[in-house]
């Protein structure tokens, strides 16, 4: 969603990469499980390419789930 979420402008994403932005639809489900899955893709992607990530946003459950490891269903 681009009105009312503080999302990163566009020119700055394209100075500096950002992820997990506009992953779905707002009507679509996307819960816990889903945003650990692509952030754990997206952290493994970045360290093969040798780039630095800075981990942000979300709430604290899901910032959590990552950082310190959540089990998630195959």
């Amino acid at each position: 969603m681009d009105i009312g979420t503080g999302k990163v402008a566009r020119a700055d994403r394209e100075r500096l990469p950002h992820f997990g932005l506009d992953l779905v639809d707002p009507d679509e489900p996307f819960g816990v499980t889903d945003f650990v899955r692509h952030a754990l893709e997206t952290l493994a992607a970045c360290s093969s390419a040798g780039r630095p990530v800075i981990l942000v946003g979300g709430t604290g459950l899901y910032l959590r789930a990552v950082g310190r490891g959540l089990p998630i269903g195959e």
